[in-house]
């Protein structure tokens, strides 16, 4: 191999290296993080990438009692989903969770109805139809 060659090769290697780490994250994944942007707050990053998510979130319930982000949406390294589903809500909204299995809700997730980030608790629909408001 020439150095020509050599030095060709390692340019074009170096390009394409430099393509894929600029390459955009997939649909709905969440961007690569090195180790000490992943213990980063979320919200130091999303105050600048999604400004109006984060007024959301700090002006909703989860805000409020400081609900941080992996609760809801997992942790990037595994289970990270950016657009939860119920399955996450029970532990906290067992029995709002539960009453989604009425009737009214068949096809429904909670975000049908309600904006992510500010979901207000309320009743569910057995107490709705008991007459507690």
């Amino acid at each position: 191999m020439t150095i020509r060659t050599t030095i060709a090769t390692a340019l074009l290697f170096g390009a394409l290296l430099a393509a894929s780490a600029q390459a955009p994250a997939e649909e709905g994944a969440h961007p690569e993080l090195d180790k000490g942007d992943a213990l980063t707050p979320c919200q130091v990053c999303h105050a600048d990438v999604t400004p109006d998510i984060v007024n959301r979130w700090w002006t909703g319930p989860h805000g409020k009692f400081n609900v941080k982000c992996f609760v809801c949406h997992g942790a990037l390294e595994g289970n990270f989903d950016p657009a939860p589903k119920p399955d996450f809500c029970v532990s906290c909204h067992g029995d709002q969770v539960e009453s989604m299995a009425d009737d009214f809700f068949a096809g429904k997730s909670c975000f049908d109805c309600h904006p992510q980030h500010l979901l207000v608790p309320h009743l569910t629909v057995q107490e709705y139809q008991g007459g507690r408001r």
